[in-house]
């Protein structure tokens, strides 16, 4: 009995029954029931591998072996692609936006979870210090776990599992995410607002980090953009926002506050965090120049996103803004 719990790499005799069987005008199914394969293995022999003279398996076999295994840490194969890849993401991207853009510049990268395998695993990727590029350096990848906590330290707060949607739906314009980024001694913070649509953000700083000082920012947010651009905000257990009872009732805009140590139930802001920390490090005062804030906004709005085929958060926003209107 064939052994089908791991994987085999078709052999030349195997390409060689292909080639025969198709000129016999056999179809897929056919054909891998007599090798023991299951079909798609066969269907993707066929696409992959076939010439413009149809199926032959000698030169089929030629380019299989000739192929980096895409499943392995190819990367290591091609020194010239891992170069470009780490030379990408020394500016501040991240490898789903490096994958973008090697595949503009005419390229062929892996897939977005081969690259972060490469970079974690590869000892040539840490030779290149690959992982310190990352938006969170860190040796490892760590997995994402839930605490479970008790009750939350916000009055009244209203929780996230009340919000009148799937987490997953992005489909509604102005439902935001918000947090707070802290400076190095706990006295300086940024507000962040990210929209989950257009992943259009904010940055705001404020002094003192109370929470008069954060509803008066969002206060200010709100009307600098219009109240009809938020349908809710979603915030994470900071004590920043103890006043959101007063900036709904201000605004009519409902806060709904994340499970504690939950930070994946707003992970759009929290990612988005991990971008502003290459202009906010940790351990260092924050910069609490409105020009800089602004300046960073500017850089993170204007980033094509592969999230967002490419478009930029300000070009969607803008377009959502102009269809509110209309």
């Amino acid at each position: 009995m064939t052994d089908c719990t791991k994987y085999r790499h078709l052999s030349i005799a195997e390409r060689s029954a292909i080639e025969l069987r198709r000129r016999d005008g056999l179809g897929v199914r056919a054909i891998a029931r007599e090798l023991a394969r299951s079909p798609s293995s066969i269907s993707r022999e066929l696409s992959r591998n076939s010439g413009t003279k149809g199926y032959l398996a000698e030169w089929a076999h030629a380019v299989a072996e000739t192929r980096p295994h895409r499943r392995g840490l190819m990367l290591d194969h091609e020194p010239g692609l891992a170069a470009a890849l780490v030379a990408v993401l020394a500016e501040k991207r991240s490898p789903a936006q490096a994958k973008m853009i090697l595949t503009a510049r005419g390229l062929d990268p892996p897939s977005v979870e081969s690259i972060y395998q490469w970079i974690y695993k590869s000892q040539v990727a840490a030779e290149l210090g690959a992982a310190s590029l990352m938006r969170r350096p860190r040796k490892l990848r760590r997995a994402r776990t839930r605490v479970v906590s008790g009750r939350g330290r916000i009055k009244d707060q209203v929780s996230i599992c009340q919000r009148p949607f799937d987490p997953t739906d992005r489909s509604s314009f102005g439902h935001w995410e918000g947090d707070s980024v802290v400076g190095a001694k706990g006295n300086t913070a940024l507000l962040t607002l990210v929209e989950r649509k257009t992943r259009y953000t904010r940055v705001i700083p404020i002094t003192p980090t109370t929470a008069a000082s954060a509803e008066k920012a969002l206060l200010e947010l709100v009307a600098e953009l219009g109240a009809d651009r938020f349908t809710s905000i979603t915030w994470d257990q900071g004590k920043e926002l103890s006043n959101h009872k007063a900036i709904t009732l201000a605004t009519g805009i409902p806060v709904y506050f994340c499970d504690a140590h939950s930070p994946w139930q707003r992970g759009t802001n929290e990612n988005t965090n991990g971008v502003l920390r290459w202009h906010y490090p940790k351990g260092r005062p924050l910069n609490l120049e409105p020009g800089f804030a602004r300046r960073v906004e500017v850089w993170l709005n204007s980033r094509p996103m592969p999230v967002l085929s490419g478009r930029t958060p300000e070009e969607l926003f803008r377009a959502e803004s102009v269809a509110l209107r209309c």
